[in-house]
């Protein structure tokens, strides 16, 4: 939305942007483009008090829409890895101070070897473990990627560019290069710091003196200090995976398949055809061998957004503007609920008479129930929904259980159906 489409007067047609040129144009930024759509808002606002009150619009990078929220889960899941590597490193450190190398590396200062021809072999010897590691943990993450792509499900996230690429390889190889230098090195220069006849007679005794002590306690210390952060870490992902387990939903999940269905626009003009495909189509579907229920719905759970608008209720005072009664809306047939597993908390639910013949009766939620009917029995009430036309009042027939909608960590909205 750039240039003329946000330049256009306002006042001259409820929708002033259907039918121009409104292709994105390059060097806008998102704070720009925003103030601009600020703009155009506050237009409609003016102009729409009664319509436009308590609505709003906020730009969000279409990256960050459909895969913002994964992003701090990977950082986390990296910071996991840092610190299982920092522990490893520091075992393989302390494995050098007490696998004999302080006191060969005494006899080979006495030699006459320099610090620098000490560092280069232990350096050698850290590049060759580092590299082969490295090497080996490309490999295993090559073929796990594989191996998670083909349980990652089908159509639902761009995963076909997902893979080890040169990046990814050339980390890993820093990475590598970095660990073998700070803890390869670090503990053979240290040792050959050491005094040599010190170092002799303690290592004979099966010990590595002072110095070696208090560095190995540096590195125990660290060890422990980063397991006991990756063991809190893992114990409240754990807490935080059964708890999401334990979240009722408001549906039956198991074993439900749903899929979407678009009609061709030109040969389904009507209503009639409509009805009959779809009669149709579930006929034959609840013939399939161990289909128990089969439904359908405009916006079924967990789907993304579905409709909503505002309502009123019969006999009670009309909100404030602003403080509309909001509620979201689901157009579905009468075996819906079975088929979901949504329970009937209170009166009936659709009749098959119902699903053709324009009757004005709607089935709420419990939500709905118990905050706009907190002391009464809804059933009988009546709401002016304001969605359908001829927007005449509907019954309420029944009541029937919350549905997370939205996803688990969401409070179920407001639904009728």
């Amino acid at each position: 939305l750039v240039d003329h489409c946000l330049d256009a007067e306002i006042a001259d047609t409820p929708w002033p942007l259907h039918d121009r040129d409104c292709a994105p144009k390059d060097g806008v930024t998102l704070g720009q483009a925003q103030t601009q759509i600020n703009e155009v808002e506050d237009a409609f606002r003016k102009q729409y008090p009664e319509f436009e009150s308590g609505w709003g619009v906020h730009l969000v990078p279409l990256r960050s829409d459909l895969v913002g929220g994964i992003r701090p889960a990977l950082l986390v899941l990296l910071g996991a890895v840092a610190f299982v590597l920092l522990i490893a490193c520091a075992n393989v450190a302390n494995l050098a101070h007490a696998s004999g190398r302080t006191r060969e590396i005494a006899v080979r200062t006495a030699l006459g070897a320099s610090r620098w021809r000490i560092a280069r072999q232990s350096l050698t010897e850290s590049l060759v473990l580092a590299i082969s590691g490295g090497g080996l943990g490309v490999l295993v993450a090559v073929w796990a990627t594989v191996a998670l792509l083909l349980l990652a499900p089908k159509n639902l996230l761009p995963v076909e560019h997902v893979g080890v690429d040169l990046p990814v390889i050339l980390f890993t190889a820093a990475v590598s290069l970095l660990t073998a230098v700070l803890f390869g090195v670090a503990p053979a220069l240290d040792a050959a710091r050491a005094d040599l006849n010190a170092s002799m007679r303690e290592s004979g005794r099966g010990m590595t003196g002072a110095r070696g002590s208090r560095l190995r306690n540096v590195f125990a210390v660290a060890e422990i200090a980063l397991s006991l952060v990756l063991l809190a870490g893992a114990g409240l992902l754990i807490r935080s995976f059964v708890r999401l387990s334990d979240v009722d939903p408001g549906f039956n999940a198991r074993n439900l398949l749903t899929m979407r269905i678009e009609l061709s626009g030109t040969k389904y003009k009507e209503d009639a055809p409509d009805v009959a495909f779809f009669e149709q189509l579930l006929e034959r579907v609840r013939a399939l061998p161990g289909v128990r229920a089969a439904s359908m719905a405009n916006a079924p759970p967990m789907q993304g957004p579905g409709p909503a608008t505002d309502f009123t209720i019969v006999g009670k005072p009309a909100p404030a503007l602003g403080q509309e009664n909001i509620t979201d809306v689901r157009v579905v047939d009468p075996d819906y609920f079975r088929a979901l597993g949504i329970p009937l908390l209170r009166g009936r639910t659709f009749t098959l008479r119902e699903e053709t013949v324009m009757s004005h009766v709607v089935v709420i939620s419990e939500s709905l129930a118990r905050f706009y009917f907190p002391n009464e029995d809804p059933i009988g009430q009546k709401l002016v929904i304001d969605m359908k036309q001829p927007n005449d009042p509907s019954e309420i027939i029944g009541v029937v259980g919350d549905v997370k909608h939205y996803g688990l960590d969401t409070a179920p909205p407001a639904m009728t159906y």
